[in-house]
């Protein structure tokens, strides 16, 4: 759609990016809490968050 408006490839790059990263940062939270359970949320998130 950008492009047919007549964005420059750029910004077009830039503008899917920048979605791409929001749903990340969205899919990081949540992905991990639909997965397992309410309880072990903070151990997992705990877990993959300690530096080795």
């Amino acid at each position: 759609m950008l492009l047919a408006l007549g964005a420059a490839p750029a910004a077009v790059a830039v503008v899917l990016y920048a979605a791409g990263n929001g749903v990340w940062s969205i899919a990081r939270g949540t992905v991990p809490l639909a997965l397992f359970s309410a309880a072990r949320y903070p151990v997992v998130m705990g877990g993959w968050r300690r530096p080795t």
